[in-house]
């Protein structure tokens, strides 16, 4: 006898203690497995929000390369303002001129 109790009764503790633990650690690895696959499925939802935010990125650089590249400009396709107030040089009383044309 310890504590008050005799052997039947330590017994008994510890198997109900050792199906606790077993429980437990069940517990554990069903939390486990869970928090993996969860893990797992947010890791390719990301790389897949990954790659489309390199492909909007390089869609970008290129669109700033392009931007960046020298341009010429059609002489023929520019268009004079002169404000009525002002007048203009030519003094026919034109407003507006496009030149080469």
């Amino acid at each position: 006898m310890l504590l008050g109790f005799e052997l039947h009764s330590w017994e008994t503790a510890m198997i109900v203690s050792l199906i606790v633990a077993a429980l437990a650690a069940a517990a554990v690895g069903i939390t486990t497995w869970g928090a993996l696959k969860l893990t797992r499925a947010e890791n390719a939802e990301r790389a897949v929000q990954i790659a489309e935010a390199n492909k909007r990125a390089e869609e970008a650089r290129l669109a700033l390369a392009q931007f960046r590249e020298p341009r010429s400009i059609d002489s023929r396709m520019i268009v004079v303002y002169k404000s009525p107030r002002l007048g203009n040089s030519r003094g026919d009383g034109s407003t507006c001129s496009a030149r080469g044309l």
